[in-house]
């Protein structure tokens, strides 16, 4: 068995296969002629431009057996809405679902029953017992379909789907369980003008937010996070950080180890700390740009 993810950005895709011997067996990365955000604009009434998507993944693996493959995809957070809610849940699941989709009608009004959602118990305190914090996140079905049809056309069923940002929490529980087994991480997805943030424990999310910035405003932006963080009980108890990301990493990699001068900074790279097959041992153009890849592992991780 062997699963292959597809990350999904604005005008990136990125590739990886990894095999039941935990091996990275197939990697690539495509920089589109085209925008991903106006594929799922337009493409509910134009097929030109999901033909156009399907054409780029088949190119990239036209020559792959996809025959003992399980096939992810993985959407850029920045597609999703994402929000936080108290939910009481000694009210059962129909209430649940019920305050999910009054949370998200008050932010989509005409179109709020046009959503899949999922959502997530976040692990703090902050509240009385059967009250928590949900982390909920939410997809227009039109993109969902969009991406059914260029999958569709290039002779793939998928079988795995998540957010870039949640797939990494497998990977960091996989790759950095001794870390975790009494201890939380914090890890930040560092996107242009974006960051995705999380707590993690060993079998909990604690916390979620993400936090929106231009250009080099970010430094201002993750600080007051951290005098945030230092001052709510529920928040400062986190051991190590792992980062990941297209924008900024090593700068901010490089400011978090001074800024947190006794906390364990992390900037991982699946091509050194997986196995990776011999067929692409010699020929991996993307050594420098292993934590640009960490949701994928996360994602195919999954699928073993």
């Amino acid at each position: 068995m062997k699963t292959i993810s597809l990350s999904i950005s604005d005008r990136t895709i990125r590739f990886i296969e990894i095999n039941e011997k935990r091996e990275i067996s197939f990697v690539d990365s495509i920089d589109t002629t085209f925008s991903f955000t106006e594929c799922f604009m337009t493409g509910v009434y134009n097929d030109a431009v999901i033909a156009e998507a399907a054409n780029v993944i088949h190119e990239a693996i036209k020559d792959k057996n996809f025959n003992a493959n399980k096939i992810g995809v993985l959407l850029d957070s920045c597609f999703a809405f994402i929000n936080i809610i108290p939910i009481e849940y000694s009210e059962g699941a129909p209430s649940i679902a019920s305050t999910l989709l009054w949370d998200l009608s008050n932010y989509f009004p005409d179109n709020y029953k046009n959503f899949k959602l999922n959502y997530y118990k976040l692990e703090n305190k902050k509240f009385a017992e059967n009250v928590k914090d949900t982390l909920y996140v939410a997809i227009e079905k039109d993109k969902l379909e969009i991406i059914r049809k260029i999958m569709h056309i290039c002779r793939l069923k998928i079988g795995l789907f998540d957010i870039d940002h949640f797939a990494v929490e497998k990977y960091i529980k996989e790759l950095y369980k001794p870390h975790l087994s009494s201890k939380k991480c914090l890890y930040i997805g560092c996107k242009r003008n974006r960051f995705d943030i999380s707590i993690i424990g060993s079998n909990s999310l604690n916390h979620f937010e993400f936090i929106m910035f231009k250009d080099s405003n970010y430094v201002n932006k993750l600080s007051a996070f951290l005098d945030k963080v230092k001052s709510d009980d529920n928040l400062k108890s986190f051991d190590f950080v792992v980062l990941y990301g297209d924008d900024f990493t090593i700068d901010i990699f490089n400011w978090l180890s001074s800024a947190l001068p006794n906390i364990k900074i992390y900037l991982p790279d699946p091509f050194s700390e997986l196995t990776l097959h011999s067929r692409v041992n010699n020929t991996l153009k993307f050594r420098e740009e292993g934590n640009k890849f960490l949701p994928a592992c996360g994602l195919a991780l999954k699928g073993l």
